[in-house]
C-alpha cells in the first residue's frame, strides 16, 4: 500500500508499520476505527458484566436519567464497537500480514 513502510529486524522480519502522515490524514476515519478494533481487541478477556446490570450501575451512580434513550444508546454504541473492529480487522488485513500484529 502506497505511504505505509515497514521497520524490519537484523533478520529481516517485520516488526513496525510506517504511515506516511499524508496516508495518515487520508486514511483518518479508517484509522480512527483500527485503533478502537485494536483497543476493542485487546479487552476481549477484560471481564463482561450483562446490559441490565451496567444499566443498574449506571441508576445508581447518577449517570443515567432517561433508561429508554439511555439503552437505545448503550446497544447502539455495542454495535458500532463490533462494526468498528469489524472494519479495523478489514483494513488491518489488506494493510499488514495479520500474523505480525499478533498480541504476545
Amino acid at each position: 500500500m502506497k505511504g505505509v513502510g515497514y521497520l524490519t529486524d537484523e533478520n529481516n522480519h517485520k516488526k513496525a508499520v510506517v504511515i506516511d502522515i499524508k496516508t495518515i490524514e487520508r486514511y483518518d476515519e479508517e484509522l480512527e476505527d483500527l485503533f478502537d478494533g485494536i483497543i476493542a481487541e485487546s479487552r476481549k478477556n477484560d471481564e463482561k458484566a450483562p446490559l441490565k446490570k451496567v444499566i443498574s450501575n449506571l441508576k445508581k451512580a447518577g449517570k443515567l436519567k432517561s433508561e429508554s434513550n439511555s439503552q437505545k444508546v448503550i446497544v447502539k454504541r455495542e454495535h458500532t464497537l463490533q462494526e468498528k473492529l469489524n472494519k479495523a480487522n478489514r483494513l488491518l488485513s489488506r494493510v499488514v500480514n495479520p500474523e505480525i500484529l499478533k498480541l504476545q
